[in-house]
């Protein structure tokens, strides 16, 4: 109980820091770099989503895995965004956004309307964006011309996604597990502590611009 307690306290107060890069890059909006609005964007959304999120949960006490299906749009449509704009790979990009629309879609299909989270299209989608990241994470430390504040974006993006895509596999190949509960406790509470992490690279990236 101790444990439970925990877990949904801190993972409540991490989803709702998201208002503090938020804050950050909106106050810097006439500043950000080429291709930064879309992270704005994207912390905007995740933040929308888990507000409706907490009302659904705490309030209704409704089922909130339908959620994951707008997540997974968001960071797709977003991201790729992002991705286009500091590189301008557009029949690579093109690729992945209509695959992940097209599986995303699928599995609503599918699923979406009983509720359900969705394992594959999500963990799809979480992986490519984690291999995009960690691509132009390496090929910007490379670049002296990319600014810190769009490596640090970039460092961000792999640690999240590289944790959401582990997340997302743990989650559907751990159910059969006996241990499955404590388990589930333990990598959720280092899930938000690692997205903990992220908004405050995500915040140090956006202060670190001259207004």
């Amino acid at each position: 109980m101790e444990l439970y307690n925990f877990y949904k306290g801190f993972a409540q107060s991490v989803e709702f820091l998201f208002v503090v890069p938020l804050c950050f890059g909106l106050w810097k909006w006439n500043t950000l770099e080429k291709g930064m609005q879309w992270i704005v964007v994207l912390l905007f959304c995740e933040l929308l989503i888990n507000i409706i999120s907490f009302y659904y949960n705490s309030v209704l006490h409704k089922n909130t895995l339908f959620l994951s299906y707008y997540y997974s749009f968001c960071w797709l449509v977003t991201l790729l965004g992002f991705f286009y704009l500091i590189s301008g790979r557009k029949g690579l990009l093109s690729g992945v956004l209509i695959a992940g629309l097209l599986s995303l879609g699928y599995e609503y299909y599918l699923f979406g309307g009983n509720g359900g989270m969705n394992y594959y299209s999500g963990l799809m989608i979480n992986f490519l964006i984690f291999l995009l990241s960690c691509s132009y994470f390496f090929n910007s430390l490379n670049n002296q011309h990319t600014s810190t504040s769009v490596v640090l974006i970039l460092l961000a993006l792999v640690i999240q996604f590289f944790t959401r895509t582990v997340d997302i596999f743990l989650k559907k190949y751990l159910l059969d597990s006996p241990y499955y509960t404590i388990l589930w406790y333990y990598e959720t509470i280092i899930y938000y502590y690692v997205m903990l992490l992220s908004l405050v690279i995500y915040s140090v990236a956006f202060y670190s611009l001259k207004k």
